[in-house]
């Protein structure tokens, strides 16, 4: 008993590997400094705090200055970051996807804190399922015009669903534009990475017998998802009015040039696509944001 209860556990020594010359991996021997069965560091350890740091710091930041290099590259020269990745030029660069996902990273956690920057609303009483008043798709409508073409699913996926939405529905509008920019704020960065490989799909239809892969119709997404990430930390919490117009103007105009460097064409063909690409971004945009507020109500 007294093994069970007051044993100190097992010294961490006895985990970790024995120096000698095999490889830790698949055993085979070694003389160099890595396996040359299985490829793995014939030394290893476990890395402390500050090894992380450094690997973090020199990965993506110190490394032949990658980041500073693909950022400029990807705001300065609208397309050409794409061009170059296609054209198999890409060790100076640092990998679209990567860098996608360290941006919606840092899009993560200024948006998180912007949360609690948030004005503080007193939420309205849960009604109960007897007194409560659900809402109509009517309702729904004259909230937001295109909730009530996701009511009708949500109403079925949930019994609650209505009621929940008769309770936002009866709230102060201000309230209401507190509670839908929170969801924006917590659901952003999920909502643009899932834009990726739609939008994606939509150029492949737009560019079809061109010869053009849906794998590079990703890279351009990305590299433009990557910038508008950028453009939406910049402007946290001051998208409105003259900012919001400026902002969608440049990403307009960036997209048009990008566009204009990777796939060439007319200016007809090109404005045509475009605007169709625009119009996808922008509709697919705004029912993911919905689709994620709405959720929160089931």
């Amino acid at each position: 008993m007294k093994n069970l209860f007051l044993h100190p556990g097992v010294r961490a020594e006895t985990q970790r590997p024995v120096a000698g010359g095999t490889c830790h991996n698949c055993q085979a021997t070694v003389s160099s400094t890595f396996c040359g069965a299985c490829g793995q560091k014939a030394k290893v350890h476990i890395a402390s705090a500050h090894d992380f740091l450094h690997h973090f710091v020199g990965h993506y930041v110190a490394a032949e200055g990658k980041l500073w290099r693909t950022l400029g590259w990807l705001i300065a020269k609208p397309g050409a970051l794409t061009v170059e990745y296609i054209a198999g030029r890409r060790g100076q660069f640092i990998d679209p996807l990567r860098l996608l996902l360290t941006m919606s990273l840092l899009m993560f956690l200024v948006m998180r804190w912007q949360v609690y920057l948030l004005p503080h609303t007193a939420p309205a009483p849960a009604p109960s399922v007897a007194t409560a008043q659900p809402a109509t798709a009517a309702q729904a409508r004259m909230v937001h015009a295109h909730d009530g073409q996701l009511f009708a699913v949500f109403d079925r996926a949930s019994d609650r669903f209505a009621i929940n939405y008769g309770t936002f529905a009866a709230q102060p509008e201000p309230v209401q534009a507190v509670q839908f920019w929170e969801a924006w704020l917590r659901f952003g960065p999920t909502i643009m990475l899932c834009l990726v490989p739609l939008l994606a799909a939509v150029l492949k239809v737009l560019h079809l017998g061109t010869g053009w892969r849906y794998g590079e119709h990703l890279v351009f997404i990305m590299h433009v998802q990557t910038v508008t990430l950028l453009a939406l930390i910049a402007t946290t919490g001051g998208m409105h009015g003259p900012t919001k117009l400026a902002t969608l103007s440049a990403m307009a105009l960036y997209i048009l040039l990008a566009m204009r460097k990777v796939y060439g064409g007319g200016w007809i063909v090109l404005l045509l696509r475009a605007g169709l690409f625009g119009y996808c971004l922008m509709a697919s945009f705004e029912w993911l944001v919905r689709f994620a507020f709405l959720l929160r109500m089931v």
